[in-house]
């Protein structure tokens, strides 16, 4: 019986731990840079919206999310530049359960935009976006057939008086029916002091684990910078294997040593 035990113990112990842990760099530009490149800017404020890169893990079913970005210490400026006022705010989070962006990765992805670019398949929404601290972020799925359907774009939030990169998915447009709630909670924060931005979310009961890999999209609400990767997800079957193995060897053990004893 002990021995059975510490095989569950351990095939418990593995499941738990950080299956994959895949560090994204943005070399995501797309589409309607103007010209500028990654970070749409003049050069005083092209650190204020500069997004570095993003370090995703997936344990279990929970995944960390944590992106790097100067933007964390810039939340809500140029309100005179938005239509509601609140200036530029921390956009929702995009899963998808493949990515699949326009163009190649050597050109930056310049031909993608929300049209033809990978459909998002949920939005995880931050409850309060002009916040500088965090708080709680709600799933939902979006079931449109669109992006444009499911999402509210940059240029839904953003006046004509400035320049950003248009065509973007940037909120979760809880508006539309299409957009549902999965009743899934997760958590974000700012960790100013490392210009860090954290996403958290239990993903079971999603369909975002049977696939191969959880692609992910985030900007700021003007867009002018943007990352989209995925990390890795683990087949089931290989944890399942590698549980059912650890459970044999004990038990083969466990006979060996009774076997043992009766001689």
């Amino acid at each position: 019986m002990k021995n059975a035990v510490k095989a569950s113990l351990l095939v418990g112990a593995l499941a738990a731990q950080p299956v994959y842990a895949d560090f994204i760099s943005d070399d995501y530009v797309g589409s309607d840079d103007h010209g500028y490149g990654d970070v749409i800017a003049s050069n005083a404020d092209t650190t204020k919206f500069d997004i570095i890169g993003a370090e995703a893990s997936l344990t279990g079913s929970f995944l960390n999310l944590s992106i790097q970005t100067n933007f964390v210490n810039h939340v809500g400026i140029y309100p005179n530049l938005t239509k509601d006022g609140l200036g530029v705010t921390l956009g929702d989070l995009f899963l998808a359960s493949e990515w699949n962006p326009a163009g190649s990765a050597s050109d930056g992805y310049k031909l993608d935009n929300h049209a033809n670019g990978t459909i998002w398949q949920y939005g995880l929404v931050l409850n309060d976006r002009s916040s500088n601290n965090g708080g709680i972020a709600s799933l939902y799925q979006l079931t449109g057939a669109t992006n444009d359907a499911n999402a509210i774009l940059t240029e839904d939030v953003m006046s004509s008086g400035g320049i950003f990169r248009d065509g973007q998915e940037t909120l979760v447009d809880l508006g539309n029916e299409t957009a549902i709630s999965t009743g899934i909670s997760g958590s974000w924060s700012i960790d100013s002091t490392n210009n860090v931005l954290n996403f958290g979310v239990d993903l079971a009961g999603t369909s975002l684990l049977f696939g191969n890999e959880i692609a992910f999209h985030w900007n700021m609400t003007c867009g002018n910078d943007t990352i989209e990767g995925a990390v890795d997800v683990p087949e089931p079957a290989t944890l399942g294997l590698l549980g059912l193995s650890l459970v044999a060897m004990f038990g083969l053990r466990r006979r060996n040593q009774k076997d043992g004893e009766s001689a």
